[in-house]
């Protein structure tokens, strides 16, 4: 079949979001101070931005098509001097940057693969690097000497905590590296010793200290919440003396006069504290900021760094000295995209929580703003009656938009629905009037919790914990029955939480109550059961383990009656490939060696019915597949092809 279309993805801001504006040195020829901050782009790769203290920018595009895993994004760095960054995003590789020529230099540490997140410690006196990253089931180390280019130690499951967040350094040499334990919600201290090369857990706690924190006397201000300490590490105590009567994230002092900021809504309160006591002043409000996106000059100038690459300057009493919109736009790796009764098709890019449109009938695409008011990523997307409904990472909300009205945030998408115990959405279904959707719970809890929202009235059902232990990441609508199918894992969110089943289950549930009317458990050893479509009213296709060939058939229609589910080999073999379901009872798209084809499962048979792309036409390029409004649309990293599956 030929092509319907082909356009460009609209290229939408990036996201600035997890990182730090890290302190990189000098201009040589102006002693201007500089500052270091990279984006997260899984796309076409991590962009970095050099920007001085009068919003001057140099930028440096890591592109992941020539490079490691780690060009997707660069959480951690460190400044060693003589235009030298170094920078970490997997712990298999460190790369050195030559800030003056952007020459790149990229090690191997020996280490598996793992996402390093921030608190990497660079050591002058031994010019060694460490830094951390969870990989299942435990936390890993790596210490890397930068002169002989190569790994001095790899610290396995020495760390108990799950996540790495920032460091100190203690005054005798060693270093207090602070990680987060998800699962308990602790904070773990660890000593570093680049000298001795030692790492151990020190202390145990419930207060974070943040990357890069507020420094006194060689103690480090902690503030979480209502909690508000110094924390030594010489003796390892905490202490409440002189401790501000706000929390904050402080960013810099000069003298006795500390500065931070405090997130009130979408803004950021940049306040001033008098350490000899208590009290506060507000000096001004930044959009979309905080305290790890700012820094304090040497001559008390606040310079901030906004989530979307803007760039604002600030008197050390609060007043504008200055704004500039850097360039941060990028093609951004598409989660989700729907196409619309009216022809326009709407897209959410990778972690920046903002949503592109555009419109076939006008052949016009733009960055439509923010979708919700998270910090990471829209992840399902539906129409329903003329709107778009977006739920979203991270605090599984659901907005509602309306693509015949202007895009402004937060009236358009509006806020419909916020669950309390949600954090990723996984999966969606809907009746033509409700929408439902599961979600994660947050980090460090295993299962999911179920939302059910009325399009038409406003009306919202939750469930939490559907099923004790597991979270379902598939779910399909049956409307004979009025019930949701769904498959289950026992895995937990990025596998950081402890698992708490044994067994993953295929669950009907009552789309009026959420709660399961009859459940059919796996055997054990399986790790995910995919719901993938419907053959007919009563029977599913069903995919165990991830793997093709552990299909199975799902009959649902005692489900209801007699709380019986069955589920048994086909008697049909299935083709080898990936299926998507095409939202007609029997119908999938079909995918193999790069064509792309609609297959029809009927009468004990699966058998391709159109050829809708042609072998080898998507095998070797980056792409994702998605079905929307009786079209496939092929995404490839700067395009979108769309095909007409049903006319």
């Amino acid at each position: 079949m030929k092509e319907y279309k082909n356009i460009p993805i609209p290229i939408t801001k990036e996201p600035y979001v997890n990182t730090f504006l890290y302190p990189a040195g000098f201009e040589k020829d102006t002693g201007l101070e500089r500052y270091w901050i990279s984006s997260c782009n899984i796309n076409i790769g991590s962009t970095g931005i050099l920007v001085n203290e009068n919003g001057e920018e140099k930028r440096f595009v890591f592109q992941r098509a020539n490079s490691s895993p780690m060009a997707k994004s660069l959480y951690s760095a460190c400044y060693a001097g003589n235009d030298i960054m170094w920078l970490a995003g997997d712990l298999s590789q460190v790369i050195r940057l030559d800030l003056s020529t952007g020459g790149i230099t990229e090690f191997k540490t020996g280490a598996p693969s793992g996402l390093v997140f921030t608190g990497m410690v660079y050591d002058e006196a031994t010019k060694k690097l460490f830094f951390s990253a969870f990989v299942s089931p435990r936390e890993i180390s790596v210490s890397f000497d930068t002169v002989k280019g190569e790994t001095v130690r790899i610290y396995d499951d020495t760390i108990t905590a799950t996540c790495s967040n920032g460091n100190i350094p203690n005054g005798d040499g060693t270093y207090t590296v602070t990680y987060i334990d998800q699962n308990s919600g602790n904070w773990h201290y660890a000593i570093w010793d680049p000298c001795g090369e030692t790492l151990e857990e020190a202390v145990v706690t419930k207060y974070e200290i943040p990357n890069m924190p507020l420094m006194k006397d060689g103690k480090a201000y902690i503030s979480c919440g209502n909690k508000r300490f110094w924390y030594d590490p010489s003796d390892r105590s905490f202490s409440k003396e002189n401790i501000c009567d706000r929390s904050a994230v402080f960013f810099g002092s000069n003298g006795d006069i500390a500065y931070g900021a405090d997130q009130a809504g979408d803004e950021a309160q940049i306040l001033a504290w008098d350490m000899k006591g208590s009290e506060h002043k507000v000096l001004c409000s930044v959009p979309e900021s905080g305290g790890k996106l700012m820094r304090l000059t040497r001559d008390e100038k606040i310079v901030v760094f906004t989530l979307y690459g803007d760039f604002y300057k600030f008197d050390s009493d609060g007043n504008q000295l200055m704004f500039k919109e850097l360039d941060s736009r990028a093609y951004g790796n598409v989660d989700c995209i729907v196409l619309t009764n009216d022809g326009i098709l709407v897209g959410t890019p990778f972690i920046t929580q903002r949503f592109w449109v555009h419109d076939l009938n006008t052949g016009i695409g733009y960055d439509a703003g923010r979708a919700a008011d998270g910090g990471g990523e829209v992840l399902q997307v539906r129409e329903l009656n003329g709107k778009v409904y977006m739920a979203s990472y991270t605090k599984g909300r659901l907005t509602e938009y309306d693509p015949k009205k202007p895009a402004n945030f937060p009236d358009n998408p509006r806020i419909v629905t916020a669950p309390k115990n949600s954090m990723r959405p996984v999966c969606k279904a809907d009746d033509g009037v409700n929408f439902y959707y599961s979600s994660n719970h947050p980090y460090g809890r295993a299962g999911c919790e179920f939302t059910k929202y009325n399009t038409l009235t406003g009306e919202t059902l939750f469930n939490d914990s559907p099923v004790d232990g597991l979270a379902f990441r598939s779910m399909q609508y049956n409307k004979k029955y009025n019930v949701l199918v769904a498959g289950s894992t026992v895995a937990t969110d990025c596998g950081i939480a402890k698992e708490t089943a044994d067994i993953c289950c295929l669950a009907v549930f009552s789309a009026d109550t959420l709660k399961p009317v009859s459940i059919f458990n796996c055997e054990k050893g399986v790790r995910i059961v995919t719901v993938a479509g419907a053959i007919n009213e009563d029977e599913y296709l069903v995919l165990m383990n991830g793997s093709f060939k552990d299909a199975y058939v799902m009959n649902i229609s005692k489900a209801v009656s007699e709380g019986i589910v069955t589920c048994t080999s086909p008697k049909f073999p299935i083709l080898d490939g990936w299926y998507i379901y095409a939202e007609r009872d029997g119908y999938f798209i079909h995918g193999a060696d790069g064509a792309i084809d609609l297959v029809r499962i009927e009468n004990n048979k699966c058998e391709i019915v159109k050829g809708l792309v042609e072998k080898d036409t998507y095998k070797n390029i980056y792409s994702r597949v998605f079905y929307s409004n009786s079209c496939i649309l092929v995404l490839t990293r700067t395009t979108i092809d769309i095909y007409k599956v049903f006319d």
